[in-house]
């Protein structure tokens, strides 16, 4: 018949957990260990088991790991896939206990962020042409992705190099933005290398310099003066009209070479214009003097012709080396020398 009271207390099935680690970037592929303490609401440790999943958008690529509670502490160690985007992830951590028949007592919920990181993983050299003439501007450019091909941003080191193997131009450019490289007015037709390295990664790619067949031409004092501009021997016919006439030349200029022509006719104004592969090249009124309508190369000169010049230095020369050894001969002939001894007619009848 005697009553007795306790004093208010708390029926209670939550688990208290904390999250003990630190790390909160991480990369794919990198190893996570997820740690922290699970106490009853009672400060008892637990004794049970823990789950944890990695929530990503897509639900069908969530991340699961599971593991056992003692004494309170956890450790849960899982690893990102290599495709996985750079982005914040949330983490659930759920923490439980069992009877002996296998059903939960006890349980309780944590969250916890993580967030993971851009990894570069293909550096890629972007051509905006993979063929450059002289006097032409290259532009190239450099492309970093992420695990998941994304762009990233970053810098590259970019170097060109000419056709035999020398550094034209190297220089520290962010990615995605365009490198220009002068290519010279004198490039003959050759391949030129680009190399690229950032965060680890290099690559390279080869564009070519292009032949281009092009002449020059003017007139300065009734001289037609063509001029090979291109990278490659000029070897042509260019058709010069002077007035109604048709005259043609045949132009075979080295790189850089020029040629003169001298224009003739009878005396008066005439419209010279000159026809290069079809187009027309140039077209002037000149005035001009002579008989009849002609063209003729100028004669050579010593300036554009040295080696020709040369030459003909060397056989003069040489000539002239004969022509004073044949003089030298018959001097020593004309005058003779005095015979010492016998005669040969006296030697032979000695000896008969």
């Amino acid at each position: 018949s005697e009553i007795k009271l306790t004093s208010e207390f708390t029926i209670s099935d939550l688990i208290n957990i904390n999250i003990t680690s630190e790390g909160k970037e991480f990369a794919p592929e990198q190893e996570i260990i997820m740690e922290g303490q699970a106490k009853r609401k009672n400060g008892e440790f637990v004794n049970g088991f823990v789950d944890m999943e990695l929530v990503q958008e897509n639900e069908s690529k969530n991340i699961f790991a599971s593991d056992t509670v003692k004494n309170g502490v956890f450790s849960l160690k899982f690893s990102l896939p290599k495709e996985t985007a750079s982005a914040q992830y949330l983490v659930k951590i759920n923490v439980y206990e069992k009877d002996s028949k296998g059903e939960v007592t006890n349980n309780g919920f944590a969250n916890y962020n993580i967030f993971v990181t851009q990894v570069p993983t293909n550096l890629e050299i972007f051509l905006e042409s993979k063929e450059v003439g002289p006097r032409e501007i290259m532009r190239a450019k450099t492309v970093l992705h992420d695990q998941t091909g994304q762009q990233m941003s970053s810098t590259s080191v970019i170097t060109v190099l000419n056709n035999r193997g020398k550094v034209t131009e190297q220089r520290e450019i962010a990615t995605d933005e365009f490198l220009e490289v002068n290519i010279p007015s004198d490039q003959f037709p050759s391949e030129w290398t680009i190399k690229a390295s950032s965060n680890n990664l290099n690559n390279q790619a080869t564009f070519n310099i292009k032949a281009v067949e092009k002449i020059k031409t003017e007139i300065i004092d009734k001289t037609l003066i063509i001029t090979n501009t291109g990278n490659v021997l000029y070897n042509h016919t260019v058709l010069v009209k002077v007035g109604e006439q048709p005259l043609n030349i045949d132009v075979l200029l080295d790189v850089g070479e020029s040629a003169k022509y001298i224009l003739s006719a009878p005396d008066g104004e005439y419209q010279v214009d000159v026809v290069v592969d079809g187009e027309s090249s140039l077209n002037e009124n000149v005035l001009l003097t002579g008989k009849t309508i002609d063209i003729r190369e100028s004669g050579l000169s010593l300036e554009n012709n040295t080696i020709i010049w040369i030459i003909i230095i060397i056989v003069l020369v040489f000539f002239g080396i004969k022509l004073f050894n044949r003089w030298y001969k018959g001097k020593r002939s004309f005058f003779g020398y005095p015979v010492s001894g016998k005669s040969r007619t006296e030697k032979r009848e000695e000896t008969v």
